[in-house]
C-alpha cells in the first residue's frame, strides 16, 4: 500500500505550520488492508494517555492498520463493555 506524504511547512523540528490532521487509506477490495493515522491520537482528548499515541507514526508518515474482521478486533486487545445502569 503506497502512502503519499501530505504537504506541510515546518518552521523548525516537528512544529508544523500546516498539515493534515488525519490520513486514511481505504482498500475497498480488501477492507483489512485499510489504514489510518491521526496526529492527536485515537482519543482526541488532551487528558487521555492515548492523546499523543499516534504522533510519532504521523510524523514518520506511517499508519495504523484498520480492523474490519470482528474476530481480529476482539483478539486485538482490551475491551470496554458499556452496559446500561439498572
Amino acid at each position: 500500500m503506497g502512502i503519499r506524504r501530505t504537504c506541510y511547512w515546518a518552521s523548525s523540528g516537528l512544529t508544523a505550520a500546516y498539515g493534515a490532521v488525519a490520513r486514511y487509506v481505504f482498500d475497498v477490495g480488501s477492507w483489512d488492508n485499510s489504514a489510518w493515522v491521526v496526529f492527536h491520537g485515537a482519543s482526541g482528548h488532551p487528558a487521555s494517555p492515548h492523546f499523543a499515541g499516534q504522533h510519532a507514526l504521523w510524523a514518520a508518515v506511517q499508519m495504523v492498520p484498520m480492523m474490519y474482521d470482528w474476530s481480529k478486533i476482539t483478539n486485538a486487545g482490551d475491551q470496554l463493555v458499556l452496559e446500561p445502569s439498572t
